[in-house]
């Protein structure tokens, strides 16, 4: 390993891991030492520590973000691995003055007060970052750089070590509807605790938040919950044609059940303005439906002006937050919106659980789709799922703790990225320019399928659209409803960016990018 300078102003940097090695950087050398106290090796902690089978196979790059250091450790493939830094700056300060970097109770790299160190575990990196054997985890997909986070995110390390914490017999595995003994009450208080950090997310009251499956399913609940509910008066529908298909295919289901619903064009900038909703909507509409951040451009819609012309008329707001919750903060009070329906694997957290915001006033006159226990207030009815839901909880916490410093990174990256693409000869930004969220980039190579050029790239993984719509091989509706013909449509591709993502990644695309598009170029006719 090659050893790098520290910056001005740290003496010592120590790094000790669970797999019997230790950073001694005044060697610049990894050394074998005493493994620290995590809960797999606690029997072993006063002797000698073997390394772990997977150590040395594995990687991960503690980024000290205030200090710029970047260096490459060797890490347990365990879950339970333990990061201790100590930070001395100057001569001035002592040692009793160190900044203490502790994790939460497994340890894992988080943000703490007084400085910023995430500990990130990779997949297999291209060039400086490859493995000389398979890993679990690691070498289980061909892909070796992702840049696909709009479709699916990572369960953060810290996420699945506290989830490991409710599915086994030593754990919190009770069903939170038994409260007549210990095993449900725990795993009540754990599922409230996960609804109140859900609630701080975008604050929401945790009365407010009912847990779903999914966003698909808080959609469908909000839209088929106010337009088929005894107490609605009205019966039109209007929708966003900018809209996931879980909005879409929803409307249409209703439309076929006789409800009118009304489809909303974009204006020529490709965005839903609240001067589009006022002129789409009718005195009959009970419902608008509009997403904040669009999955396919990372265009951001004004929702606090469509709410403000949605009450004007009478008429309820639901907002698909789906790709806006781990890319910029927002408030509920702010909004407007009387639904808002939230995902887990979009912010870092497990696959298979969401939450629906529903405004107090408006819980009663929802109905269920589906009927059963009465959990969730009855709209909702199931045995809730206490690890998913943990896992849903643990995950907003770390986004509301390290959204501001994220946004920043992502945003450089994103102008990095942006920068280097727009060199190629042909290649377009799809969307609005001004009103985008950083982080999701769409792309258009003229003259290239979009489908080829990522056959020409296996070894990066993007996307040509939503990954609910990624295997039709029709033009995406989004770009369509926006302007774009079939044949740019088809060559267009979205780069979407998120925490994990680093400079020399975005460099490596960029320059596969540029080759390929090149190469497919030279073989058109």
């Amino acid at each position: 390993m090659v050893a790098q300078r520290y910056p001005a102003g740290v003496a010592r940097v120590s790094i000790r891991l669970c797999g019997g090695f230790h950073w001694n950087s005044a060697a610049s050398r990894w050394k074998a030492a005493v493994c620290c106290h995590c809960r797999p090796c606690r029997p072993r902690r006063h002797r000698r520590a073997k390394p772990h089978a997977a150590d040395a196979l594995a990687s991960t790059t503690l980024h000290m973000f205030q200090n710029g250091v970047a260096r490459n450790l060797p890490q347990s493939g365990r879950l339970w691995y333990r990061v201790e830094l100590n930070l001395l700056e100057g001569l001035q300060r002592s040692e009793s003055q160190r900044f203490r970097e502790e994790q939460f109770s497994r340890g894992t790299g988080m943000l703490a007060s007084g400085m910023s160190t995430v500990a990130t575990k990779h997949r297999q990196r291209v060039r400086n970052f490859r493995f000389s054997r398979k890993t679990r985890a690691v070498s289980s997909s061909k892909w070796s750089i992702y840049l696909d986070y709009a479709a699916t995110t990572p369960v953060a390390p810290e996420v699945a070590s506290e989830m490991a914490r409710y599915l086994t017999i030593d754990g919190v595995f009770g069903n939170p509807s038994s409260i007549s003994h210990g095993f449900g009450n725990d795993a009540l208080e754990a599922v409230e605790a996960a609804r109140k950090e859900v609630a701080d997310l975008i604050g929401a009251r945790p009365g407010e938040i009912v847990f779903t499956s999914g966003a698909t399913e808080a959609i469908n609940l909000a839209i088929r919950g106010v337009m088929l509910s005894p107490c609605a008066k009205k019966r039109v529908l209007a929708v966003s044609a900018l809209e996931h298909k879980a909005v879409l295919d929803t409307a249409k289901s209703l439309a076929e059940a006789g409800i009118r619903v009304l489809i909303m064009a974009p204006n020529t900038q490709g965005l839903i303005t609240p001067e589009v909703i006022a002129t789409g909507l009718l005195d009959e509409t009970a419902l608008v439906s509009v997403m904040l951040v669009n999955n396919e451009t990372g265009t951001l819609t004004d929702i606090a002006g469509i709410s403000r012309v949605v009450h004007e008329a009478g008429a309820l707001l639901h907002v698909d937050a789906t790709q806006a919750a781990a890319r910029l903060p927002f408030q509920v009070q702010t909004l407007g919106a009387d639904l808002i329906s939230l995902s887990g694997h979009k912010i870092y957290g497990p696959k298979g659980v969401g939450a629906l915001y529903i405004r107090r006033a408006i819980q009663p006159d929802l109905v269920p789709h589906t009927y059963g226990g009465g959990q969730e207030g009855g709209l909702r009815p199931g045995t809730l799922a206490t690890h998913q839901i943990v896992g849903l909880g643990k995950a907003a916490e770390m986004v509301k703790t390290c959204l501001g410093f994220e946004m920043r990174q992502i945003e450089k990256l994103d102008m990095q990225l942006l920068r280097q693409l727009e060199d190629i000869d042909g290649c377009t930004q799809n969307g609005n320019r001004r009103n985008r969220v950083p982080g999701i980039l769409n792309m258009a190579f003229s003259g290239v399928s979009a489908e080829s050029l990522m056959l020409a790239m296996p070894d990066v993984a993007v996307s040509t659209g939503s990954a609910c719509t990624s295997k039709s091989v029709e033009p995406s509706h989004v770009l369509t409803a926006i302007g774009l013909d079939e044949e740019l449509s088809l060559s267009s591709i979205r780069f979407s960016i998120g925490r994990y993502t680093t400079a020399p990644e975005i460099d490596y695309v960029a320059d596969k990018v540029r080759r390929s598009v090149s190469a497919l170029r030279g073989i058109l006719p």
